[in-house]
């Protein structure tokens, strides 16, 4: 199935929460939720190691995949035209 996850990034970060950058929204395929949402975790962590790897010491990536808390999840995928927090 197809599923829409929404985690917000650990607070340790430092991400501002006023502009969505607290706020990774996964589009995953998984049998089943608890699946879908170990691969959005993954998901997210990847790519923000593969940032901090990138950022010259300026962004600081989550310890751990279960750092990320689950918000929402949505069946099927969601595709965003404006999500809320862009609205500024």
């Amino acid at each position: 199935m197809k599923y829409t996850i929404v985690l917000k990034r650990p607070d340790y970060m430092g991400l501002g929460a006023d502009d969505g950058e607290d706020l990774y929204v996964a589009l995953v395929e998984s049998a089943d939720v608890d699946g879908a949402l170990s691969e959005a975790r993954a998901q997210v962590f990847e790519a923000d190691r593969r940032d901090a790897a990138d950022s010259d010491g300026e962004f600081i990536a989550a310890r751990f995949p279960s750092d990320y808390s689950h918000l929402i999840t949505f069946h099927g995928h969601v595709e965003p035209v404006w999500w809320g927090w862009q609205i500024q």
